[in-house]
């Protein structure tokens, strides 16, 4: 019923059924949230990182996102309630972003940014708390010096727990990102600590996303080949974000 009722609405003249269309298409069937990546540029070089694949959309002419853009885009679809700042790239490499948040700010829209946190620094956290940034995730794959610098290459392990604390301190809601492999594995319940004293009250440990046969070479992280020591991991983790 509910499509045939659409046909009737789009093929109406009637000024009810034109302000009827504009509530279903505005309203209803509009996004309300946009992923979006502002940057195809990172200022690390990670092994695993997808931006190493022939197919990556870093390769591509145009690796910046534009204020202009944004704007283009909220007026195509002015439903828009919360922007997702996220991908491949390090959005704190675009010259343009802070101007980006400020601008989504004075539109009343959510702002979610996912960063590596290695180019943090107080002034840029103080803008993004000045407009409202909803939530910031912080992709940490090691929760020793050793494993995370090996990982995030280009990245300090101590520049960027002290810049984890800048969010905390900021008062933005703030969670931790681990890719989880065969490298850290055994860090889960060392990042939950690691959380706690930074004041972090959340942390996600992630899957690859990569599939066998995938471009960069490498196949899934297969959790069921050392299935009783990983099941270990993830009860003493859970035990221990219970705890603190």
């Amino acid at each position: 019923m509910f499509l045939p009722m659409l046909k009737k609405i789009a093929e109406s003249n009637s000024l009810l059924e034109r302000v009827a269309e504009d509530i279903i298409r505005w309203k209803i069937l509009m996004p309300r949230m946009v992923d979006l990546e502002v940057s195809r540029v990172c200022n690390l070089k990670c092994p695993r990182c997808l931006r190493n694949a022939p197919s990556t959309l870093s390769l591509r002419e145009n690796k910046l996102c534009s204020l202009q853009t944004v704007k283009n885009l909220l007026e195509e679809i002015p439903s828009i309630v919360t922007f997702n700042f996220m991908g491949d790239g390090e959005p704190t490499c675009n010259p343009e972003f802070q101007d980006i948040i400020k601008y989504i700010a004075s539109k009343n829209i959510n702002t979610i940014i996912t960063t590596n946190g290695t180019l943090l620094t107080e002034k840029i956290v103080r803008e993004w708390a000045d407009n409202k940034v909803y939530r910031v995730h912080v992709s940490i794959d090691g929760a020793i010096k050793e494993t995370y610098e090996r990982i995030r290459v280009g990245a300090t392990f101590e520049k960027t727990i002290e810049n984890l604390k800048l969010l905390r301190k900021s008062g933005i809601p703030t969670c931790v990102n681990m890719l989880t492999t065969e490298d850290n594995i055994s860090e889960m319940p060392l990042m939950v600590n690691l959380c706690a004293e930074a004041g972090v009250k959340e942390v996600t440990y992630l899957m690859p996303i990569c599939t066998l046969g995938s471009d960069i070479g490498d196949g899934p992280f297969e959790f069921a080949k050392v299935s009783v020591r990983n099941q270990q991991i993830f009860d003493y983790t859970a035990k221990l974000c219970h705890q603190l």
